[in-house]
């Protein structure tokens, strides 16, 4: 969806500026005077691919950036700052440039009469399907602030949780990566020299030598066929696990490894989910 940079002035008469995505101009112009904002500049921002994901690793939201607003933001309401008032704290306060935008387009949707759920909703690359939930059920409970808690606990656990699975898989990772350098060299380096030695040999070459003379064949004569197998075989995977039933079956698999599947059940509260 194209990239628009727009200019627009409130009924104050103060500019306003920022970007937005929409199918066409006219539809940027349409969201911005249902803000109440009367448009003075719309152009589609052109910005190469390269630049696109560039930018975006650079300014990427870290789980402390939402764990920050969202700690912050249920500080100012208990506080009793207004919210408007706060969001507008929160975006002068925030580092990240990518969630300042965000929150500034939230202020404004809300400044507009839209709720704060649907504010969200539009950044869907920022704001989980699971955080707009439930600042919706906080907003109709009248619990904003509590959920807002919640919400940050729920970060804290969830990179303590990624924390410990990396700080577990570390060594095993290196082992892996060690034992898969090893039998590269070996393939490439050491069975091509025995392979001229072995031809000589009248007599029947064990099984695992003869495996390690194939693989060496194969790598060596179907190179790219494996590289578009292995290419293909990821892309399935992540396709499957993007599925309703292949994320709930790659769920399950995560909860019954022997180490890991623990880790992901502790809750927040340090005590581990018990099965029913």
């Amino acid at each position: 969806m194209p990239l628009y940079h727009y200019k627009a002035r409130n009924k104050d008469g103060v500019l306003h500026e920022g970007m937005m995505e929409a199918g066409r101009r006219d539809a940027v112009a349409d969201q911005l005077s249902g803000r109440g904002y009367i448009p003075v500049l719309i152009e589609e921002h052109t910005k190469s691919l390269l630049q696109s994901n560039l930018l975006a690793g650079l300014n990427r939201i870290k789980p402390d950036d939402l764990i920050l607003f969202s700690r912050q933001l249920a500080t100012l309401m208990s506080a009793g700052v207004p919210f408007v008032q706060s969001l507008f704290t929160m975006e002068k306060q925030t580092e990240n440039p990518r969630l300042r935008s965000a929150i500034a387009d939230v202020r404004q949707d809300i400044e507009a009469g839209s709720p704060f759920s649907d504010a969200l909703a539009k950044h869907p690359k920022l704001f989980s399907k699971l955080y707009v939930s439930m600042i919706r059920a906080g907003e109709s409970a009248g619990i904003l602030d509590d959920i807002l808690n919640r919400l940050a606990l729920l970060a804290e656990h969830d990179a303590e949780t990624r924390a410990r699975v990396k700080a577990a898989v570390r060594y095993p990772l290196i082992v892996v990566g060690a034992i898969c350098l090893a039998f590269a060299f070996l393939v490439r380096f050491v069975i091509p020299r025995f392979a001229v030695i072995f031809e000589r040999f009248k007599t029947e070459l064990p099984l695992p030598t003869r495996i390690l003379i194939g693989i060496h064949y194969v790598i060596q004569h179907y190179w790219y066929i494996l590289i578009i197998g292995i290419a293909l075989f990821i892309w399935g995977v992540i396709w499957y696990v993007g599925t309703t039933g292949g994320r709930w079956r790659w769920d399950g698999l995560k909860l019954k490894l022997p180490v890991f599947g623990v880790l992901f059940q502790y809750r927040p509260d340090g005590s581990a989910a018990q099965g029913s």
